[in-house]
C-alpha cells in the first residue's frame, strides 16, 4: 500500500513504526498530494478546514484533533503521535470499505466518533489537563502530586502534566481554544495559555 503524508517527523515515525510494510511518501502540499498516485493521503496538519479538498481520487484522512471535518468527503482521525500508535483509532466520517482496508493494513480498528474538534479522546484529555492547570494555579497541589493522584485514582497511563508534555501544551491549548468558541467551559486555564504561548 502506498500512502502520502503531510505532517511532522513524529507523526511519520509513529505511522512507520505501526505499519512498516506501507510505503510512505512525505509531501509538502495538498496540491502535490492531489497529483500523486496513492491509496491514501494522511493530512495531519491542524489547518484541514483551510485547505481545498476537491479532485482527490484516493482516500483522504485528516487530523481532527483540533478542527472538525471541513467536508463530507474526508475521514477524520486523531493525528497526534501518541494516538496514532493506538490499535484503535477514533474515526469520524464514512467508514466505508476503503477506510476499513487502509486501517486493516495499518493494523488498526475503527471506533466511530462524531466529527467534532478533538473527536472524543483528545477532548477528554484536554479537559483533564485544563482542570489540572486550574488546580495548580489555585495551589491545590504540585504537578507531580496531581499526576500521581490521577494515575492512581483513575488508572490513567499518564498524569495530566505528563500528558501535556507528551502531546504538547500548544496542541492542548489550540484544541481548548477551538472548543471554547462554542462552550465556555473549555476556556483554557490562564497558566496553560501562558505556557502554550511562551
Amino acid at each position: 500500500m502506498n500512502c502520502l503524508l503531510m505532517g511532522n517527523a513524529d507523526q511519520l515515525a509513529a505511522l512507520q513504526q505501526e505499519a512498516p510494510s506501507v510505503s510512505w511518501q512525505v509531501v509538502g502540499s495538498v496540491a502535490e498530494a492531489q497529483a500523486a498516485a496513492a491509496d491514501a493521503f494522511f493530512y495531519l496538519e491542524n489547518d484541514a478546514a483551510e485547505q481545498a479538498w476537491e479532485g482527490f481520487q484516493c482516500l483522504v484522512l485528516v487530523n481532527s484533533a483540533v478542527a472538525a471535518l471541513p467536508t463530507q468527503q474526508l475521514v477524520g482521525i486523531n493525528g497526534w503521535p501518541y494516538f496514532l500508535q493506538k490499535n484503535q483509532w477514533e474515526v469520524a466520517g464514512n467508514i466505508d470499505g476503503r477506510v476499513q482496508s487502509v486501517l486493516e493494513t495499518l493494523g488498526k480498528t475503527a471506533i466511530p466518533a462524531p466529527a467534532n474538534p478533538g473527536l472524543i479522546s483528545a477532548r477528554v484529555i484536554a479537559m483533564v489537563i485544563n482542570e489540572a492547570y486550574f488546580a495548580l494555579a489555585d495551589g491545590v497541589s504540585s504537578r507531580t502530586d496531581i499526576d500521581t493522584a490521577m494515575k492512581l485514582g483513575t488508572n490513567y497511563p499518564h498524569g495530566p502534566f505528563e500528558w501535556a508534555a507528551l502531546l504538547g501544551v500548544r496542541k492542548i491549548y489550540q484544541l481548548l481554544d477551538t472548543l471554547a468558541q462554542t462552550d465556555d467551559r473549555c476556556t483554557p486555564a490562564p497558566l496553560l495559555k501562558e505556557e502554550a504561548l511562551a
